[in-house]
């Protein structure tokens, strides 16, 4: 905790002096409240500032407006514009909007390429899936669907985008009328 206040005024002086690199790590630092208050407003304005040359703080600020009401269609912007650079993380909370159907009308297709985008990116956590996935939607295999939202919460607490997408693919086993999938309940959110 030190470190991230001892951080904070060096990251302040590189965004002044017009490094997008420190604008995007004060935002990150004023967005999780290390070495300070949390401050999303000023953190959203530094992604902002930073998103045109970082596309992480594309991402960041993706992953910001997607928790802020309201700002969800700009964020699948966001998420799509770092996507596009070859973010990993970018390119997994784009298919999961598209699933989920937040910002953006529910499209498992387009989900599913945002996944397989993120996957050949080399994020694991996008790849352990993508065969259930592709058996729950393309071909109407509602135990595959179940699969899916086991394998997302591997039978822990979890909580935000990951915890929304584990239930649309359980609610969807369940349309298919495989019956364990409208059983299924998710732990707990953490």
């Amino acid at each position: 905790e030190k470190s991230d206040a001892m951080a904070l005024p060096l990251f302040r002086r590189a965004c002044e002096a017009g490094h997008q690199g420190g604008c995007t790590n004060l935002a990150i630092l004023l967005e999780r409240g290390f070495g300070t208050a949390p401050d999303l407003q000023a953190a959203q304005g530094l992604y902002e500032k930073a998103c045109p040359e970082v596309p992480e703080a594309c991402t960041n600020l993706g992953l910001l407006r997607l928790r802020t009401p309201g700002q969800e269609q700009r964020a699948v912007a966001d998420l799509g514009a770092a996507c596009k650079t070859g973010v990993a993380v970018a390119c997994y909370a784009l298919g999961s909007s598209h699933v989920i159907g937040v910002g953006t009308p529910n499209d498992f297709a387009a989900g599913e390429a945002a996944f397989a985008r993120a996957c050949q990116l080399g994020l694991m956590r996008a790849c352990q899936l993508g065969d259930q996935r592709r058996a729950c939607v393309a071909s109407n295999d509602g135990k595959a669907c179940l699969d899916v939202a086991v394998g997302i919460s591997g039978g822990e607490a979890v909580s935000g985008l990951e915890r929304r997408l584990a239930e649309v693919y359980a609610r969807r086993g369940c349309t298919l009328r495989y019956r364990p999938a409208c059983a299924h309940r998710l732990p707990a959110s953490r």
